[in-house]
């Protein structure tokens, strides 16, 4: 899985969104090799037609022309957003898996990083869990 591997943050951005997050200190750059995996769907409703984008030719999938400039992260002192992943992504509450099980290979090295994603890697864990008991 070392393609996701390169998707953790590491250890320095972490320290510098850490010192920052109680100051709103501003923008953070983060570097090619620490973007965050890129997907998009074929169908919204559908968590199986998800397909991973590359950062690196966004123009394979969205057309001539698209690409990405930069990636940053921004400390504010700004409240949460909340409840937007759930109003574009209606069936995360539900969900248990993007790809379902029976969808996948059996070995796990064999799966395809699409067939990796779980909901709670669109939505922090706990909203996923407040959302499901909700339901």
């Amino acid at each position: 899985l070392a393609e996701r591997e390169s998707r953790v943050i590491d250890g320095d951005m972490f320290d510098e969104v850490r010192d920052q997050r109680d100051r709103a200190a501003g923008v953070i750059t983060v570097p090619d090799y620490q973007y965050p995996m890129l997907v998009t769907f074929d169908d919204i409703a559908d968590p199986t037609s998800v397909q991973v984008v590359d950062p690196a030719n966004l123009a394979a999938s969205f057309g001539p022309g698209v690409r990405l400039k930069s990636v940053v992260l921004e400390v504010t002192n700004e409240a949460v957003t909340e409840g937007v992943v759930e109003v574009v992504l209606r069936w995360i509450a539900q969900a248990e898996f993007i790809v379902p099980p029976d969808k996948q290979p059996i070995l796990v090295k064999h799966q395809t990083a699409e067939q990796m994603l779980m909901p709670r890697d669109f939505i922090d864990w706990i909203t996923l869990s407040a959302k499901r008991k909700a339901n």
